[in-house]
């Protein structure tokens, strides 16, 4: 069937909109990940840090941060985008399982993929759904940082020596997420 003319018009748009970030969007099926590849890392894997990095970015206030401010004894840097139908769910659970274990040492920190021209999008995006931790914002600049991350969702989380303990990319279940916090909670105390 061929493509109507409203129908080029998006995908032309969405691909201009992908290549002024520098990335390939690839969409598996049903439960899997949005997979973003940078053109400069399309044959190379860009190795996920292996502790908790001091990446300064700006937050939804306007304000630039340091994610190590935010660290805590278990600390979950979750990379997500608006466009992404598998991130609502997982930051529906984050946002449950940081409400019930802040107190016990649980930090998540919600970074989104979406771009420096999406912050209206992403501020939305986050009311709507009372996102109870701090999100920020990347543009361009931040995507060399950034370049680990292939897919959308994706979790990384530190211990309370910022050394990496747990690397999720694509969709976590529930379940699996509420183990493992609790799991990692449980070790610490």
């Amino acid at each position: 069937m061929p493509l109507r003319r409203q129908q080029k018009i998006a995908l032309a748009a969405f691909a201009l909109g992908s290549g002024l970030l520098g990335l390939s969007v690839f969409r598996g099926g049903s439960g899997s990940a949005c997979r973003l590849v940078p053109y400069n890392q399309a044959t190379t894997t860009a190795p996920v840090p292996r502790e908790l990095p001091n990446w300064s970015l700006r937050g939804l206030d306007g304000l630039t941060h340091n994610l190590e401010d935010f660290a805590s004894e278990l600390t979950i840097v979750a990379f997500w985008a608006t466009w992404c139908p598998n991130c609502t769910p997982e930051l529906v659970t984050l946002s449950d399982l940081y409400s019930e274990h802040a107190t016990d040492g649980l930090s998540v920190i919600g970074i989104s993929l979406d771009g420096a021209t999406r912050d209206e999008r992403v501020q939305r995006y986050s009311e709507n759904a009372a996102l109870p931790f701090p999100i920020f914002l990347t543009d361009k600049q931040d995507q060399a940082d950034l370049s680990a991350i292939r897919a959308v969702p994706t979790l990384l989380a530190y211990d309370s020596r910022g050394q990496l303990v747990g690397h999720f990319e694509g969709q976590t279940s529930k379940s699996e997420l509420i183990a493992f916090v609790r799991t990692q909670l449980t070790t610490v105390r």
